[in-house]
């Protein structure tokens, strides 16, 4: 396949959680838990009484593992059931990712394990 043939799906990648480590974010003074984050994007599960529109504004602080906290800027993308999924102008950097990431293959190395597979013939 060629350059002209490959399509890249998404331009940042995506740091997914279990429930147990999902890190939280403040927003408009309620806490959520998070449990998909990316340079520029959130998923956010919103349960209880808390309801986003699509194209609404959204500032707050997101939690993420051994204390650091990121100011996050964006807007509502999508509703999905009880995850709201948010685009960002501000939020994570490379940086940010990198070690949210070293974090999660430190504490919860069963999610990062290569599975192979043995063929006898």
């Amino acid at each position: 396949m060629d350059d002209s043939q490959f399509e890249q799906r998404r331009e940042f990648f995506r740091l997914c959680y279990p429930k147990r480590a999902m890190p939280d974010i403040r927003l408009a003074g309620y806490r959520f838990h998070v449990s998909e984050v990316s340079e520029k994007g959130l998923r956010v599960l919103v349960e209880g009484g808390a309801s986003f529109g699509r194209g609404v504004s959204i500032t707050g602080t997101l939690n993420l593992h051994e204390g650091r906290q990121v100011w996050v800027k964006g807007s509502v993308l999508r509703v999905e059931g009880k995850e709201v999924v948010l685009k960002l102008s501000e939020g994570p950097t490379f940086k940010d990712m990198v070690e949210e990431q070293r974090y999660m293959r430190q504490n919860y190395p069963s999610l990062y394990i290569k599975q192979t597979v043995d063929i006898d013939e």
